[in-house]
């Protein structure tokens, strides 16, 4: 089973009808939604599919994941946001990304506790949620924060609120996180990123976290960072969010757990967190 595997999916039928199998086989670690304009009473039947795996949501100002559909990885961006702050405002629509994390235990979700023998972790937070990630990281963190965040309770059947979540890659051997953050140069900050990634590495997965003043109210077009991926990334499908504050690395911290912790990330604005998820041969 591949680490990470991850799709868009824009309306409620194919999100079901092609989660739902992958959900009910079983063998994952922790499955976490981002979802644009569906709410989380929709989405809570086919978390009770996940069967003991935690699924997690984030409500969220855009999404950006790989669609099927159109073949390509794209941007969502809630209609008109952004034009509080003077941009010309997303185009709008809805949808889900959904990701699926599994491998042998080599990711841990929580809502409390931040687990040790971590090499990177995933962070979804409220503004109630931020101060407590700065002062438990024990690893380079990515991600950002959202609307709302919840967990799945399947004794209620319901999604339930928290202030934060966290999926936390832990240190084994045979796959790989890399971090770094861009306020300019899409292409040219991946590409550096890359150029860190141990040999044999064999990139499955990209985690993308704009702030909402990016995608069409920094550039007067949509798609420009997911195009940045697939040019240098052909085939790879993205993940992530529109964030309202984005959680990550001030630079280019690579692929080596052991030379970096979560004293080199913050919260920053106007910024793009990006995560790029690789297996090792």
């Amino acid at each position: 089973m591949a680490q990470i595997t991850t799709q868009l999916f824009d309306d409620e039928q194919s999100l079901q009808a092609a989660l739902r199998p992958k959900l009910s086989a079983g063998g994952l670690d922790a499955v976490v939604l981002f979802s644009l304009g569906i709410e989380a009473e929709a989405l809570a039947p086919l978390a009770e599919a996940a069967g003991s795996a935690p699924v997690l949501l984030a409500d969220t100002y855009g999404i950006l994941g790989y669609s099927t559909v159109r073949g390509r990885n794209q941007e969502l961006m809630e209609r008109g946001r952004g034009q509080e702050f003077g941009g010309p405002g997303g185009d709008g629509g809805r949808g889900v990304v959904a990701v699926l994390f599994g491998g042998d235990g080599r990711f841990v979700a929580s809502t409390e506790e931040l687990p040790g023998e971590a090499s990177a972790h995933l962070a979804v937070t409220t503004s109630g949620g931020i101060g407590f990630l700065s002062r438990h990281a024990s690893a380079p963190y990515y991600g950002g924060v959202a609307k709302a965040a919840f967990c799945f309770d399947p004794a209620a059947g319901a999604f339930r609120t928290v202030p934060h979540f966290f999926v936390t890659a832990l240190r084994r051997p045979g796959a790989c996180t890399g971090t770094t953050s861009f306020t300019s140069d899409p292409e040219g900050s991946i590409k550096r990123l890359l150029q860190e990634l141990p040999p044999g590495g064999s990139v499955e997965a990209v985690g993308l976290f704009p702030c909402f003043m990016r995608g069409k109210n920094t550039y007067g077009e949509i798609d420009v960072e997911p195009d940045a991926v697939s040019v240098l990334l052909p085939g790879v499908p993205i993940y992530g969010m529109f964030c309202h504050g984005e959680l990550g690395p001030d630079s280019c911290l690579g692929f080596d757990p052991d030379t970096a912790d979560g004293s080199g990330c913050r919260q920053h604005s106007m910024t793009t967190i990006i995560a790029v998820h690789a297996t090792l041969s």
